[in-house]
């Protein structure tokens, strides 16, 4: 029994070994067909080297990107979209003034200071504050009182205070107000005026000069300082003619004649050079000037 189990053992080994052999050779014969079938490469007859064994180029590092220059913009400008006219507003005529419109001013010295001021307004209406000084009815002594009523016209302005009722008339020449009923001429201006106090600091003193013109020529010598004040006018024959009144008027020093009562002589007082200077001469002739006498 034990014999039999190794012949059939054997047998056993003998038909694998077989079998391993068939395919074996099996295989063996279907990997030669495919090798046959294959395409052998090409051969390369030239002795240089596989470009794919060379050494690749290491890639340059990328350069920065330049910007590109804007190409100008050849297309025309859009015509603009014509804006709407604004409305023009109407031009506002600006008011006119009253040619009187402003304050007047002036003052009188007769042993006293007198100052009188007439305001106007735009429309030629009188402002508060407006007063205004003039001569009693006795003619010695100024009064001066505030305005009451007033009324303008193209040429002069009536005023009228509590006592008295007063028509001032306008000069264009000296652009002036002028109380045409008195003799003594107040008038008030616009323009600058020298002060009482600058006038009385500045104008006291002696002044001589000569009004030597035809035969009326003479000798002028003013003594002036509102206390004790002499005006002396002496001729060609030496006759001395007395002044019988004085006074101040807006910078001015005004007298009038012992012979003539009614005659009024101006000597304006100039600030600048402290001079007096006749606007009328006892001959008649203008722009006389007196010079101020220096004392040593």
């Amino acid at each position: 029994m034990t014999k039999r189990k190794t012949n059939v053992l054997k047998t056993a080994c003998l038909y694998l070994l077989i079998l391993l052999l068939v395919f074996t050779a099996a295989f063996t014969t279907a990997c030669n067909e495919e090798t046959q079938n294959a395409t052998p490469p090409a051969i390369d007859n030239n002795d240089e080297p596989d470009d794919s064994e060379q050494e690749q180029p290491k890639p340059e590092s990328p350069k920065p990107e330049q910007p590109k220059p804007e190409e100008p913009d050849t297309q025309p400008p859009e015509p603009e979209e014509p804006k709407p006219e604004q409305p023009v507003p109407p031009e506002i005529e600006e008011p006119t003034k009253h040619k009187f419109a402003g304050t007047w001013r002036g003052w009188i010295i007769d042993l006293e200071t007198y100052e009188y001021k007439i305001i106007i307004d735009d429309n030629g209406e009188l402002s508060s504050g407006s007063y205004y000084c003039y001569l009693d009815d006795s003619g010695d002594e100024f009064i001066r009182e505030e305005i009451e009523r007033f009324s303008v016209s193209d040429d002069s302005v009536t005023l009228c205070t509590q006592a008295k009722e007063t028509t001032l008339s306008y000069n264009t020449e000296y652009e002036a107000f002028a109380e045409s009923s008195q003799d003594y001429g107040i008038t008030l201006t616009k323009g600058d005026l020298i002060s009482v106090e600058e006038f009385l600091e500045n104008a006291n003193g002696s002044y001589c000069g000569n009004d030597n013109v035809y035969e009326y020529g003479c000798d002028i010598t003013v003594e002036f300082n509102m206390i004790d004040c002499t005006v002396t006018c002496t001729d060609n024959e030496n006759n001395e003619l007395s002044f019988l009144y004085l006074y101040a008027q807006n910078g001015a020093i005004i007298v009038n004649s012992l012979e003539n009562e009614d005659t009024l002589y101006y000597l304006r007082f100039n600030l600048t050079d402290g001079t007096l200077t006749f606007l009328s001469a006892p001959s008649g002739e203008t722009n006389i000037t007196l010079q101020k006498v220096i004392s040593v």
